[in-house]
């Protein structure tokens, strides 16, 4: 059981890492990726009434999703059967975890909550200063594990 805590973390530090460099030119706008968790995709908008346009979170997601897909190692898709980056609009980015297998949700959330300091330190220290590099004022960051049938195992969001 430790080997998969150990996969759990992997991924956890992955989907962080996965963020440094997305500040490639979002000036074109990328379509949101629908999610596997049965939640509604972001549709793109040009509202900029929240610091850059709907269109450039989307555009700066979809960069985020490319660079964590290339990341992610082989054996991660034994565990989940898919792991997305999704738009939390006006400034925010959601990761979202969905198990290959059901786990039990109980002892999965007591072993992420041991996971919220790196997460903490992670947003602090990769994920806020890229996205407010990219104009956006008060960026946000949510983890989520889903079991394959979309019930929420775990989620955390930062700040």
């Amino acid at each position: 059981m430790k080997r998969c805590w150990l996969k759990v973390a992997a991924a956890v530090c992955i989907a962080a890492a996965g963020l440094s460099g997305c500040g490639e030119d979002t000036s074109q706008a990328v379509p949101a990726a629908p999610t596997s968790s049965g939640r509604p995709a972001a549709q793109p908008s040009t509202d900029t009434s929240d610091g850059p346009s709907r269109s450039k979170l989307d555009a700066y997601v979809a960069a985020a999703q490319r660079s964590m897909q290339s990341m992610l190692p082989a054996n991660a898709s034994k565990i989940y059967a898919s792991i997305r980056v999704k738009p939390v609009y006006p400034d925010g980015i959601e990761f979202v975890y969905v198990y290959r297998e059901p786990v039990d949700a109980s002892r999965v959330a007591h072993y992420l909550d041991t996971q919220v300091p790196l997460l903490k330190a992670t947003f602090r220290t990769q994920i806020a200063p890229e996205m407010k590099r990219n104009g956006w004022t008060t960026p946000s960051a949510t983890w989520t594990y889903d079991n394959p049938d979309g019930t929420v195992v775990w989620t955390h969001r930062v700040p």
